[in-house]
């Protein structure tokens, strides 16, 4: 075993046990006699701490990004403000708002033990992908999405249905629209307004990045509100 392997063992046991007791301290919160809360303040908390270990989780596969330690409760319920370039700033609002309904619908089921919706890197790389489609001009009547795409590839959202996947089947490939489209139903159950996202296997033609496998390409676009 190498140094390096030895010094991050060490280093990881530290770091992670003080993460556990720090965690524990949160969940002291909750002690009625001192404290008095509401659940979406406890969603909103959870919904912080979730993001932060999604990020630091993406770290490992080469996402760099990372949550400021700067959460705060409003006293108004209005949720905490991360700083932000305006560029990505009304996205990454709307993939938050689309987490934290997630979170607090994960609360509930966790209430009632039934199994909560995925919520680790891979269903937040689809969430991601679903706050975009939201903002992008609606599809015109007559159109169909593969020339939408074609027209101008700004007019969709491209995903890599490998990415999102939660477990892998050798068939993905032959339809991983199919996949994406049920992963999206599971989401319109506590975000409705994601009704109006739909999903097809990428045209041949459309220029996709390097990160994302031609095999496993799909396409959101977003309906006209009905």
């Amino acid at each position: 075993m190498s140094k390096k392997h030895i010094s991050f063992i060490n280093e990881a046991a530290r770091r992670v046990n003080t993460a556990i007791q720090r965690i524990n301290d949160v969940g002291e919160l909750a002690e009625s006699r001192r404290h008095e809360f509401t659940e979406e303040e406890v969603a909103q908390i959870y919904a912080t701490l979730h993001l932060a270990v999604t990020k630091s989780h993406g770290r490992f596969s080469g996402d760099t990004s990372t949550v400021a330690p700067n959460f705060r409760l409003s006293r108004v319920g209005t949720l905490p403000k991360r700083t932000r370039s305006s560029r990505n700033q009304g996205w990454l609002n709307t993939f938050e708002s689309l987490a934290t309904k997630r979170d607090q619908a994960n609360l509930a089921l966790r209430r009632k033990r039934s199994k909560p919706f995925a919520s680790d890197s891979r269903a937040d790389y689809l969430l991601k992908g679903v706050a975009r489609a939201l903002l992008l001009p609606p599809i015109p009547k007559g159109v169909s999405p593969k020339t939408w795409a074609l027209r101008d590839s700004a007019n969709v959202v491209i995903l890599d249905a490998k990415k999102a996947a939660q477990t892998f089947n050798p068939t993905l490939g032959k339809a991983p629209q199919s996949m994406i489209k049920g992963r999206l139903t599971k989401i319109r159950t506590y975000a409705p307004e994601v009704s109006n996202i739909q999903a097809v296997r990428a045209p041949k033609g459309l220029p996709l990045a390097k990160s994302v496998d031609a095999r496993y390409a799909v396409i959101l676009y977003r309906l006209a509100s009905r």
